[in-house]
C-alpha cells in the first residue's frame, strides 16, 4: 500500500512541475495539476494541504542546496587572498553543473516561476552572491570600487545567471549541457579582470 501511496505521491509532484513550470505559481491551480496527474482533485490534498505546501515540497531540496552554496561561498568570500578568479571560475561552472544535473526542473520553477511566493527572492541572492564574488576578486586587482564598477558586476552577474538557466533549458544531453556550460564560463570570464583597467 505504502508503494502506491508513494507512486501516487511522486505522480502529483511530477505534475506539479510541469503545471508550474508551464504557467508560474500564481497561474497554476489545483484542478490542472490533477488533470495534468489524471486524478480527483481532493486525492491531492490528501497529499498536500494545499498548492503552497506542494510548491514548497517541490523546490525544498533544491532551494537548501543553493543555500548551502551561498554559505559554502561565503566562507570562501573570507579565504579570497587564496581564491582566485579561476578557482572561482571552476567552482561557480562545477557547482551550477552539478546542480542543474540533479536539481534542474526545480531550479527553473525558484528562477522564473516563484513570483508571489516566499521564494521569489531566490534568483536575486544567486546574482547578489556572484556579484559580491566578482567584487571581491576586483577589489584585489584595483583599489578602488567605482559605484560603476558595483554595478557592471551586477550586470555581469545577472547575465550570467540568466544565461545559465537558458543553456539549462536548451540543452538537455548532459554533455551538450556541460559543453555549453563551459564555453558560456570561458567567455564570459576569460580576461574579466583585463576589461576593466
Amino acid at each position: 500500500m505504502q508503494i502506491l501511496k508513494n507512486k501516487i505521491r511522486d505522480n502529483i509532484m511530477s505534475s506539479a512541475i510541469k503545471e508550474f513550470k508551464e504557467h508560474g505559481f500564481q497561474k497554476s491551480t489545483i484542478r490542472n495539476i490533477a488533470k495534468k496527474a489524471k486524478i480527483s482533485e481532493g486525492n491531492i490534498y490528501r497529499y498536500f494541504e494545499n498548492k503552497e505546501k506542494l510548491l514548497e515540497e517541490i523546490v525544498r531540496p533544491a532551494y537548501c542546496e543553493i543555500f548551502a552554496l551561498i554559505s559554502k561561498y561565503q566562507s570562501l568570500r573570507n579565504e579570497r587572498d587564496s581564491f582566485t578568479f579561476a578557482d572561482f571560475q571552476k567552482h561557480i561552472t562545477n557547482s551550477i553543473s552539478n546542480l542543474c544535473k540533479i536539481h534542474g526542473n526545480e531550479l527553473i520553477i525558484l528562477s522564473e516561476c516563484c513570483n508571489g511566493t516566499k521564494y521569489e527572492i531566490v534568483k536575486q541572492k544567486i546574482i547578489d552572491i556572484t556579484k559580491l564574488f566578482l567584487l571581491d576578486i576586483l577589489s584585489c586587482n584595483k583599489e578602488e570600487i567605482s559605484k560603476k564598477h558595483d554595478f557592471i558586476s551586477y550586470l555581469i552577474a545577472k547575465g550570467f545567471i540568466e544565461g545559465l538557466m537558458s543553456i539549462y533549458k536548451e540543452f538537455k544531453d548532459t554533455t551538450e549541457f556541460e559543453g555549453a556550460l563551459n564555453e558560456f564560463n570561458e567567455f564570459y570570464f576569460n580576461g574579466f579582470l583585463e576589461r576593466f583597467n
